[in-house]
């Protein structure tokens, strides 16, 4: 079963995680739309590295794919992926920002219905999680999510769900760069649910089992980063 994140949520990857998809999707309320999403790859000083996006759909050296439109009609399944192969991730990129923008001029994601972004294992075709936003703020630009080279080398996967300005990623980049520096848990929203989706962090195993901070992990190789 999938995880259900929450706005900062933080999902820790297992260490020997190899490829991944990050699904992004989206109904539009009413006309046409066009979204477009965007990889972009920074370093630990906020810098940005590279992006992966509609204009070019392969990194040069790290390992990331965009597929392009992935439409399937009605609504159902994504509409963009993109394929992240973190072990070819050069030591460089601390972050991985996917951000969502809205071409299509006169247009926020005020008309755009169930946003949502998941990370599928390639390997077994597994969805481990997903964060569907209620809402989404009324700017024409959307940073969804992040991934985040931790210590040790562990991938994290961050739902930020920042709203940001700007009809492509290269308008939104100066948020993008503010966004390298927050802190994830600080967009938790508080509340008395002691139920997985509102904690602040969960880590999943080389088995495919998720735990809490703090519970002890089923193999010895398993490392939990807080």
């Amino acid at each position: 079963v999938a995880f259900a994140m929450e706005k900062g949520g933080i999902l820790d990857l297992p260490m020997d995680m190899g490829q991944i998809v990050v699904g992004l999707g989206w109904d539009v309320d009413d006309g046409e739309c066009d979204l477009d999403v965007s990889a972009v790859l920074m370093d630990q000083g906020g810098h940005d590295v590279e992006a992966v996006f509609f204009g070019r759909l392969e990194s040069q050296e790290h390992g990331i794919t965009h597929t392009g439109d992935n439409l399937t009609g009605e609504g159902d399944g994504d509409d963009e992926q993109i394929i992240v192969n973190l072990d070819r991730v050069g030591p460089r990129v601390s972050q991985i920002c996917f951000v969502v923008n809205i071409y299509t001029t006169n247009r926020t994601f005020a008309q755009v219905a169930n946003p949502y972004c998941r990370v599928v294992d390639t390997s077994s075709g597994a969805e481990l999680c997903r964060y569907a936003l209620r809402e989404a703020g009324r700017e024409n630009g959307l940073i969804i999510a992040r991934l985040v080279r931790e210590v040790g080398g562990r991938w994290g996967f961050h739902a930020l769900g920042l709203p940001c300005r700007g009809r492509t990623y290269k308008d939104s980049l100066p948020q993008i760069r503010n966004s390298t520096g927050i802190k994830t848990s600080s967009l938790l929203v508080r509340s008395n649910s002691t139920t997985t989706a509102g904690s602040a962090r969960m880590s999943m195993a080389d088995n495919g089992h998720f735990m809490s901070p703090g519970e002890e992990p089923k193999r010895s190789k398993f490392c939990v980063v807080q």
